[in-house]
């Protein structure tokens, strides 16, 4: 029960952007429980957060082992940040109309 208690807390930090506190709540929910992947997705977002990449990374392929849906949701965000980021980006008639201006006005 207290790992939840301690993964609930880092929860609620991490919802209030408090990232290193909340990374330190997790951490102590995985002592208690090492193989729960929720807690350790919960660990790698946090990470993320605090700009730990290489450590995100790690807590983040240790919860895909432990649970190969944990893979799977983690290919759906990617896949998804991937079509944000396809739909965001100028288009490459438009990068080369801003290309032209920028000649013109030399």
């Amino acid at each position: 029960m207290q790992a939840r208690a301690f993964h609930g807390a880092g929860i609620a930090m991490y919802q209030q952007g408090e990232y290193d506190t909340a990374s330190h709540a997790i951490r102590k929910a995985i002592d208690k429980l090492p193989d729960n992947a929720e807690i350790w997705l919960s660990l790698s977002a946090s990470l993320a957060k605090e700009h730990k990449i290489e450590e995100a990374k790690a807590a983040a392929v240790r919860a895909s082992k432990l649970d190969p849906m944990v893979k799977e949701h983690l290919l759906q965000g990617l896949l998804e940040d991937l079509d944000t980021a396809l739909k965001d980006a100028p288009s490459p008639q438009s990068k080369q109309d801003r290309n032209e201006k920028d000649s013109e006005n030399l």
